[in-house]
């Protein structure tokens, strides 16, 4: 066992200089060992308390070093993406609402959706693949996704393919690593996060993060535990947004969403084939109010705003205020729903299947 991996147990993580931590994280990535890779992954999780943005920050320099492929998109680009780990079986919010706002973008911005298949079986990719996204696309074909949609979707194993090793390891341990911290930023292009989380404490860790690597990048996290806005009120927090660093929305919206909380049940899927079709449901262009239609704008909206935020930070002053931002959102959502009942959201998604 190495030395640094010696002062990790015995000092444990926080004392460890930055120095010292990137070279942990070096061997992390490059061992071939299962026990040393075990024995740092328990010794992180029984320092992950202590866990810093900065701390992300270095592991997610080495791992990015090590990255095959990267996409370069012409535009700013944004990317929608939770941690998971929340249990609820919900259908495939975030890969659904990527598409919509692809389809709001009159070539402002563009969409690079990272993920990977799910440990149910109903992953990103797994339903992409299902509805006839091919996987592990050249960087050529997601340039042309890009350009002709506005929208690619990136499997995480084709950018990453050195850590099935470890992918290996952290199967035989039993509890969720700092892989499972990483992986949601590790989005494989230059592009601003709307980030969700399952468990709002890891908020301010996540800001702290976006605080030295993307100002622009947002979280959120769902007041009934959910990766992404399902139930009111939710946290939100960018540091580009001025009223606080975690906001709890509440009154102005709830009174338009006071009944999801008792629909969220039905967002669950207990099949692919049933994820296949709530999301192609979402995208149809009936009239009728729809339940996971509605979740998946709210979503949509909140990602505009932070895109939106995105763009004008360099050429005006933003009131980012929490009245602007409720605004925002309402607003956002109506444009989602219009280009749904357009059918230039389905369009999106057929150009790129």
């Amino acid at each position: 066992m190495t030395k640094i991996v010696h002062n990790l147990v015995l000092a444990g993580f926080k004392n460890l200089s930055s120095e010292e931590k990137t070279d942990l994280a070096e061997l992390l990535v490059n061992s071939e060992d299962e026990v040393v890779i075990a024995t740092i992954l328990t010794a992180l999780k029984l320092s992950e308390q202590e866990l810093r943005g900065e701390d992300l920050a270095i592991f997610v320099q080495v791992l990015l070093a090590k990255r095959t492929l990267t996409i370069e998109p012409s535009l700013p680009a944004i990317d929608i993406c939770g941690t998971g780990g929340d249990g609820k079986d919900y259908f495939n919010i975030s890969t659904t609402s990527a598409i919509i706002l692809a389809a709001m973008a009159d070539g402002r911005y563009q969409i690079i959706k990272h993920g990977n298949v799910g440990s149910n079986g109903r992953g990103a990719s797994d339903v992409l693949r299902e509805l006839g996204y091919e996987l592990g696309l050249s960087v050529a074909k997601h340039q042309e996704n890009l350009e002709k949609a506005g929208l690619t979707f990136a499997h995480a194993p084709s950018f990453y393919p050195f850590l099935k090793f470890i992918g290996g390891v952290r199967k035989k341990l039993p509890f969720r690593t700092i892989f499972n911290l990483l992986g949601p930023i590790l989005t494989p292009a230059k592009c601003i996060n709307l980030l969700g989380v399952s468990n709002a404490a890891l908020v301010p860790l996540y800001q702290s993060y976006f605080d030295i690597e993307s100002p622009s990048s947002a979280v959120i996290a769902s007041s009934d535990g959910c990766d992404e806005i399902v139930t009111v009120p939710f946290a939100f927090s960018s540091a580009a947004f001025k009223d606080s660093r975690v906001n709890f929305i509440s009154e102005a919206l709830a009174t338009k969403y006071d009944k999801l909380a008792s629909l969220a049940p039905n967002l669950v899927c207990s099949s692919l084939q049933q994820s296949k079709e709530a999301l192609l449901g979402v995208l149809g262009q009936d009239e009728e109010w729809s339940f996971h239609r509605d979740i998946v704008t709210w979503n949509v909206a909140v990602a505009r705003y932070v895109i939106d935020m995105h763009l004008d930070s360099g050429t005006r002053e933003q009131s980012n205020d929490l009245l602007t931002f409720t605004r925002a959102v309402l607003r956002n959502q109506e444009i989602a729903l219009e280009v749904i009942k357009s059918g230039k959201a389905k369009e999106i998604l057929q150009a790129i299947t």
